[in-house]
């Protein structure tokens, strides 16, 4: 069947409405499966054409598939179409996942009675972690549990305790839900010890990213305990390596997350830590004025801490010291008069006489002073409830391992841009058809090339399972269209690519490694260099270093122009050359002193070489 979707070479050029009258002529002569072809070409080469002309082709191609038998395209092409398509006549002939997702689809996603026949379907499928979530969302939580815990415990046996965790911790909100405070407090304290185990193996191996993601289920999991030291650990985590991947906006944003969050538990404490902590973090970005915003924050909240101690009659050196931290804060911004305010409150307190008598002199030196103007831009946080489900979605991801079908599936029925959910529709296609030839190399490469149109995260699973092809032909074509995914957790495809037992594959990586040029991508890269065991790989990543405008992807040149091999300097001095970055400029300049002299030659070379005096 992939002859019908790899396209004839006379098919590509021809115009829509040709493809379109031939195919129709097609389906009225009973040729099905040249109809097929005319119609799977009018779609593929002509994805900008009127919403109303392509799903009149959708149509045609859907009665087409149907008369030949082929239910799980012609049920795809249904889904294209909208939920007011008339399916029943094809429920029986369906699969009973996809029999799952035409029920949640008929309803648009919503209905109890429909959530719980679907999951009935995914249950018969042996997609459990589907039919458990179906289950919750049709308010059956008592079986929804019952699927979670066959689940924990058959993934607490194995390796996979990313999983394992997030199955507890649906198995601990499955039993608060059904009255079982006992059973949610065991799951939930074993979810926790089990993030933590995975956090730290997914840390030691490079994969941050997914680290990220036990710490944002860390946080829900407080969240749902009400055990606020399970919340602080995921927000000191997740904000720590927001920070350290340099997505500015996002670490900003979860700052204030967690500033708001330790205040509604009465942690203020920790929310004067975490704002001295943003501001530090906005004045290294420069963002001047958030930082001032996180520094007038931090005085607000220690003097609120300081109030706090008072009320609860806690001794007088804490109030002392909440209120020396926030006149030291409120002392950074210029905000003079409102500090000798702080030191007239620290004169009435109950202190030796030495102490009272010193605070009484200060707030006589401010009497006449003002606060300074300040520029100050407070964040918006975002609200967690509008945060991605992780512990719902990767074990979706876990479940589906891989299967082209299946995320493409997910995709059309969940994607509201048109423009992907037409390369969802013809990815899903083509996915079903390569389900019959998995050893074919030209059906698999063909699905690469349909899949690169979609350029989603769940997407990347995928060619996570087509680098384990094989075929070396198939490898390759996965690491390169894997180029245009600009995740960080590309890098794991990467480094396996670069084990590779065929050159061509390696070579491929490391090219797909030349291109991965953005912030977050800085610490993947370095241990690329770091590690690498192939000089292609190292170049690779020095490459992308260079086309990096950030001040720690110069300081990592910096260091291999200091210390690098001597294959490695010249690659660095040929990336630097090559680059329209600006960064290096300046990093160049302010470690000037602590270069050597063949260093700092290097580097007045590069600086020349763009038009910059040398050092």
């Amino acid at each position: 069947m992939i002859e019908l979707y790899t396209g004839k070479p006379q098919l590509k050029d021809r115009d829509f409405d040709e493809l379109r009258g031939e195919g129709t002529g097609a389906l009225a002569r009973g040729q099905h499966e040249e109809a097929v072809e005319l119609l799977f070409a009018a779609l593929r080469g002509h994805g900008q054409v009127r919403e109303e002309d392509f799903a009149r082709v959708v149509g045609l191609l859907r009665d087409a598939m149907v008369e030949l038998g082929r239910f799980a395209e012609a049920i795809t092409l249904s889904w294209y179409l909208g939920p007011q398509e008339d399916v029943r006549a094809m429920l029986g002939r369906l699969s009973p996942a996809d029999r799952a997702r035409t029920l949640q689809w008929q309803g648009g996603g919503e209905g109890p009675r429909r959530a719980l026949a679907a999951a009935e379907q995914f249950e018969a499928a042996g997609q459990l972690v589907r039919a458990a979530i179906a289950f919750e969302r049709g308010g059956d939580w008592e079986r929804a549990r019952t699927l979670w815990s066959r689940l924990s415990s058959g993934l607490a046996r194995g390796p996979r305790v990313y999983e394992a965790a997030l199955a507890h911790f649906n198995l601990s909100r499955s039993s608060q839900q059904v009255g079982d405070g006992r059973g949610a407090r065991a799951a939930g304290i074993a979810a926790v010890h089990l993030l933590e185990e995975a956090a730290d193996r997914y840390e030691s191996g490079g994969q941050r990213e997914r680290a990220f993601d036990c710490f944002q289920t860390l946080i829900a999991i407080g969240e749902e305990m009400q055990v606020y030291e399970h919340v602080l650990e995921g927000y000191v985590n997740v904000t720590r390596i927001l920070c350290e991947d340099h997505l500015r906006g996002h670490a900003l944003e979860t700052f204030q997350e967690a500033i708001d969050s330790a205040r509604t538990h009465g942690e203020l404490v920790a929310a004067a830590t975490m704002a001295h902590e943003m501001s530090v973090f906005a004045r290294k970005e420069h963002e001047p004025a958030v930082a001032n915003h996180a520094v007038m924050l931090e005085a607000e909240l220690w003097r609120q801490v300081a109030e706090q101690s008072l009320r609860r009659g806690s001794p007088v050196a804490v109030t002392e010291h909440a209120l020396l931290a926030a006149l030291l804060s409120l002392g950074e911004l210029g905000q003079y008069r409102t500090v000798g305010e702080i030191y007239q409150r620290l004169a009435q307190l109950k202190l030796p006489a030495a102490k009272q008598a010193h605070y009484a002199r200060a707030v006589r030196r401010y009497e006449q002073a003002r606060n300074e103007p300040v520029e100050s831009s407070p964040i918006q946080a975002r609200l967690r409830d509008q945060l991605p489900r992780f512990w719902h979605e990767d074990l979706v991801e876990w479940e589906q391992d891989g299967d082209a079908a299946e995320v493409c599936a997910e995709v059309l029925l969940q994607q509201p841009n048109e423009l992907l959910r037409r390369n969802a529709l013809l990815a899903r296609l083509v996915a079903l058809a390569t389900r019959e030839r998995p050893e074919d190399p030209v059906a698999q490469i063909t699905l690469c090339n349909f899949l690169a149109t979609l350029q989603l995260y769940p997407v990347v699973s995928v060619f996570e399972k087509l680098l384990t092809h094989g075929n070396p032909r198939v490898r390759e074509e996965a690491i390169k269209e894997l180029g245009n995914f600009r995740y960080k957790r590309t890098f794991q495809s990467i480094r396996l690519a670069l084990e590779d037992s065929n050159a061509a594959v390696v070579q491929r990586a490391a090219a797909t490694a030349a291109k991965m040029r953005f912030p977050h991508a800085i610490e993947p890269l370095s241990r690329l260099y770091r590690e690498g065991r192939h000089p292609e790989a190292r170049k690779a990543a020095i490459r992308a270093l260079a086309d990096i405008e950030h001040v720690e992807a110069a300081e990592n040149l910096l260091s291999i122009l200091s210390f690098g091999t001597q294959e490695d300097r010249s690659a660095a001095v040929d990336a630097l050359k090559a680059s329209r970055k600006k960064a290096f400029f300046q990093a160049a300049r302010l470690a000037k002193n602590d270069l050597d002299g063949p260093t700092r030659q290097l580097i007045s070379g590069i600086l020349q070489h763009r038009g910059q005096a040398p050092l």
